[in-house]
């Protein structure tokens, strides 16, 4: 017991890790430059990643999991293609989507702050706080708040979107937000990051969570970033102790154009990346307990043009995947490898005229087994969202 007491707890705050660091990029300038130099000097120092694979043996499965079939060795010529297919987003008409102007806004509101429109769709009280391993206790006295937002990236540049922006008051006094480690499952609604990011055309829908003394008349939410500021305010009678049903309220005709197995998405002078398949895998979370995960699987193969080590940088944490346009969180990996491919987070780099062949896993935020597309945005350049990307848009 002990030791499993051990073994879930350094897995936690593997996460914790993870997330700072992704809130720390977001909300800190100078913290990319710091990490960017790091890498680079690690890397200098660092032998080649390895790209030996294991065995398909112990990867999860169920029998529901819905997969295509992965590029091998043997159809690898078939599949690889010569064609260079970058998708290209199209956005409505942002004039289309109402937003209201206020001091203070209500629910249902289409807020603008700055590129981003933000709807506070929902608003629920539970008696305990739903975590990723179930039922969490709350101090005597005291219920959960749960903020539903549905949040659209109007804008021309990507913008960041995390629960460190928020605070809360009931009836005007400061209160905390909850313990958000060990993630949210509420109504089919999955968070594990306590940050997304989200490209120009992309959307998430965000869950914002306080423990309040059980009473309160009004609550009082404030968001403030370096892009902008608003405040909501809601009467406790507005509250509903229902299940959220999910239902996107911000919708946008975006155009994307579908790529294929084989088509290179992007060939330029350092490398070039090639699109090898995307698989689904639907099965328990070993440590999420609570979550009935969907997990998305997306293969490329790396091909360093250059006549020096090819790193990766920023390229595997900005990278970023949208189901149905909406935000997935990254998946913690649990090996290196799936189906021979290398899981990207573990590359550091690619020895001269070398190729990798990698996956990216992704689990879905809202849990619903039906999917119609797939956005993923790879960064093409080390100062991650900050540089151009290539765009994979599968139907």
């Amino acid at each position: 017991m002990k030791a499993l007491k051990s073994l879930l707890f350094g897995f936690l705050g593997a996460i914790l890790a993870f997330n700072a660091m992704i809130i720390l990029y977001a909300k800190v300038p100078g913290f990319h430059d710091f990490l960017h130099s790091a890498i680079n000097e690690g890397d200098a120092a660092s032998e080649s990643a390895s790209l030996n694979p294991l065995s398909d043996e112990g990867v999860l499965s169920t029998d529901d999991v819905e997969s295509i079939d992965i590029p091998t060795a043997e159809n690898e010529e078939a599949v690889l293609s010569e064609e260079v297919n970058i998708a290209n987003s199209v956005a409505m008409d942002d004039n289309a989507i109402p937003v209201v102007n206020k001091t203070t806004y209500s629910i249902g509101d289409n807020v603008q702050i700055d590129g981003l429109i933000a709807n506070l769709v929902y608003v629920k009280r539970m008696d305990y706080y739903p975590s990723g391993l179930g039922e969490k206790e709350v101090t005597d006295g005291n219920e959960v708040i749960l903020f539903f937002f549905d949040i659209y990236n109007s804008g021309n540049k990507g913008d960041f979107i995390n629960q460190m922006s928020f605070k809360g008051y009931a009836d005007g006094t400061l209160i905390s937000d909850t313990d958000t480690i060990v993630g949210i499952v509420a109504d089919d609604i999955c968070q594990a990051d306590l940050a997304y990011y989200l490209y120009p055309t992309t959307k998430a829908m965000d869950i914002i969570e306080f423990e309040a003394p059980k009473g309160w008349n009004k609550f009082n939410l404030f968001y403030s970033s370096l892009d902008g500021e608003a405040a909501w305010e809601i009467s406790s009678d507005e509250v509903s102790s229902e299940p959220y049903v999910f239902n996107p309220v911000i919708n946008v005709d975006v155009q994307r154009t579908a790529t294929h197995e084989g088509d290179i998405v992007y060939d330029g002078d350092d490398f070039r990346l090639t699109y090898l398949g995307h698989e689904s895998d639907a099965h328990t979370d070993p440590i999420f307990v609570a979550n009935p995960s969907y997990y998305e699987y997306f293969y490329f193969r790396i091909d360093n043009k250059k006549d020096t080590k090819f790193r990766l940088g920023f390229r595997s944490i900005d990278l970023m995947a949208y189901a149905d346009n909406y935000a997935m969180d990254a998946a913690v990996p649990f090996g290196e490898t799936r189906n021979n491919y290398y899981d990207i987070y573990h590359i550091n780099e690619i020895e001269p005229g070398m190729s990798a062949d990698v996956f990216a896993g992704f689990s879905k935020t809202i849990l619903d087994p039906e999917t119609n597309n797939f956005y993923v945005v790879f960064p093409l350049t080390d100062e991650g969202q900050k540089g151009d990307v290539a765009e994979i848009y599968i139907e």
